[in-house]
């Protein structure tokens, strides 16, 4: 998403400056969710939900625009893949320990988004 980004606000600084200055944030954590659709007879949507999607959002909540952040858990599956830089814990509403978090950098684009 943030190498896709990347393209297109190269592409709407003559077309559409308003937007060549949008960021985007991203917090990925690994874990089991409940996914499905979820609501009432009158509106459905197809969501997930859970202290992981939780997790992931508190993630993207101390990301700086531009970054991607993993969690922990996220890192060990990936680690051998991206190059990462291991930030400070987080501690996370609703968890006694803190979430240890990486900051990844994005190939494509140098890491400058």
């Amino acid at each position: 998403m943030q190498q896709r980004l990347y393209v297109l606000r190269k592409e709407w600084q003559a077309s559409r400056p308003q937007l060549a200055g949008m960021q985007i944030r991203i917090g990925i954590n690994t874990g089991e969710v409940v996914a499905g659709n979820i609501g009432s007879q009158t509106r459905m949507d197809y969501t997930v939900v859970g202290d992981n999607v939780n997790v992931a959002s508190r993630i993207e909540s101390v990301c700086r625009a531009g970054e991607v952040c993993l969690s922990e858990s996220t890192y060990k599956e990936v680690q051998g893949h991206i190059i990462a830089t291991r930030l400070a814990p987080v501690y996370v509403k609703n968890r006694i320990q803190p979430v240890q978090v990486y900051t990844i950098q994005i190939p494509s684009t140098g890491g400058e988004v």
